[in-house]
């Protein structure tokens, strides 16, 4: 395959990446309870997450091939690896405690697994869309809008005992104070949930508006702005895979002369101690008979990923 066209169906892919998270992450919240149930899923929709999850499966294991250090990169990477983790084991189970008639124990472990995937899911999207987009209060005030939104449908589900589909609807009316009507809480645990979503609405709306608003009269404070050497050094850092030696050394010559009066702490021995270790993992992990072979086939892929992910920190160091 010619290296022009290799990178251009890299880059297609890379952008395509975040389009798959997010689409994985709506499908997860609209499901809801059926999200365990399989047989009550549309065949096209079941057939497309599980290609989804496979896509997914398939990077993350080629990504950590080439990390550093094993332990290093699942800590950073916790949410994608929880969610390319398989539900079949967890429905397997569930179906085990429907069948003993435990129903309390089925309902109460399924609301805990909903709830950790749908969270992993949604640092999915924000890690894959941070390739391409800085992320900034913008995003997280959708993160906490999209959190609130689904946790108060699960709460209002158990509280007013209706489907989980009726309770998203519910929430989303209630948070956006459209208000239709049509599905009212009756008990004083829906009416909780109701309250909360109503300040919560409020709340985001202002939120966007204020944030929208200061990003559109791009007014900074410029009293409070930074030392330009940390500023420098920040804008290295989003970029450290890519850099050489001779800039790593300069970075760090730079800090030492801004911490030169700063006594040695624990934390700073406990660092130490952690890029040591980190050195020694590097050295066993690169070892293996299964990493060896994937960089082997995959070395010309990921460097061309790494030129692409290049071009991307510099268009966003750009555009900010």
């Amino acid at each position: 395959m010619r290296p022009q066209l290799r990178k251009r169906l890299i880059f297609i892919y890379e952008v395509i990446l975040p389009i798959l998270a997010i689409f994985s992450m709506l499908s997860l919240i609209a499901l809801g309870e059926k999200y365990f149930h399989p047989e009550e899923q549309p065949v096209v929709l079941y057939v497309v997450d599980h290609l989804i999850w496979l896509v997914f499966t398939v990077d993350f294991c080629i990504r950590i091939c080439f990390a550093t250090s094993f332990k290093l990169f699942i800590a950073t990477h916790l949410s994608e690896f929880i969610s390319i983790v398989p539900s079949s084991p967890f429905i397997f189970v569930l179906y085990l405690l429907d069948l003993s008639r435990w129903q309390t124990s089925t309902f109460v472990l399924m609301e805990i697994i909903f709830l950790v995937k749908f969270l992993a899911y949604l640092g999915r999207c924000y890690s894959m869309q941070s390739r391409f987009f800085k992320t900034n209060l913008l995003h997280y005030a959708g993160g906490i809008t999209i959190v609130s939104l689904v946790v108060a449908a699960q709460l209002f589900s158990i509280c007013e005992e209706i489907s989980y589909g009726n309770s998203i609807w519910f929430s989303l009316v209630t948070m956006s104070t459209t208000g239709y009507g049509d599905i009212v809480p009756h008990t004083d645990g829906g009416r909780m949930v109701a309250i909360f979503l109503m300040v919560a609405g409020v709340a985001c709306i202002t939120a966007f508006t204020s944030i929208l608003a200061s990003r559109i009269l791009k007014a900074p404070d410029r009293m409070n702005s930074k030392n330009p050497h940390i500023e420098a050094i920040e804008t290295q850092i989003r970029r450290f895979a890519l850099l050489s030696e001779d800039e790593v050394e300069e970075m760090c010559i730079i800090l030492k002369d801004l911490k030169a009066h700063q006594k040695v702490t624990g934390k700073l021995v406990a660092e130490e101690i952690r890029d040591f270790n980190e050195k020694e993992e590097k050295k066993l992990w690169s070892s293996l008979p299964v990493v060896r072979w994937v960089r082997a086939k995959c070395a010309g892929f990921m460097d061309d990923s790494i030129e692409i992910d290049r071009d991307l920190s510099e268009k966003k160091e750009k555009e900010d």
